[in-house]
């Protein structure tokens, strides 16, 4: 999926679900990372998908998938964005994502919200 020249490639925002499965196990998720690292899309991330995949590697996982996410981080050149504000939480708690509309998938998103809502909560918003 090479770009033609000075065509940029797509924005594509990581969950981290999708990272840490890419980093321990050589399945579907797996393929979206070799993807991100050929170049095929442009890697988005906030600081708190980051940190969440930090604690879930370091807590369940050997030390080699901690070390597949940090050489991710340094050979990706991702975009780093902010995390999104409390009322942007709110704002769209409740909705489902749609992840591919042309089939109709949708997926909901309240875990990731309650999540970051949680955080947000604490004080300086690192949370737990």
């Amino acid at each position: 999926m090479a770009k033609p020249s000075g065509e940029r490639p797509p924005r594509v925002f990581l969950d981290a679900n999708v990272i840490i499965a890419g980093c321990s196990f050589p399945r579907w998720s797996y393929e979206v990372l070799s993807h991100a690292l050929k170049g095929d899309f442009q890697v988005v991330l906030c600081p708190l998908v980051i940190e969440q995949v930090r604690r879930h590697l370091k807590k369940d996982f050997p030390v080699s998938a901690q070390l597949r996410f940090e050489k991710f981080l340094d050979d990706t050149g991702y975009e780093k964005v902010d995390n999104p504000a409390p009322e942007e939480i709110v704002k769209h708690e409740h909705q489902s994502l749609p992840l591919m509309p042309q089939s109709g998938h949708r997926q909901s998103q309240d875990s990731y919200w309650r999540t970051v809502r949680a955080r947000a909560a604490w004080p300086g918003g690192a949370g737990p």
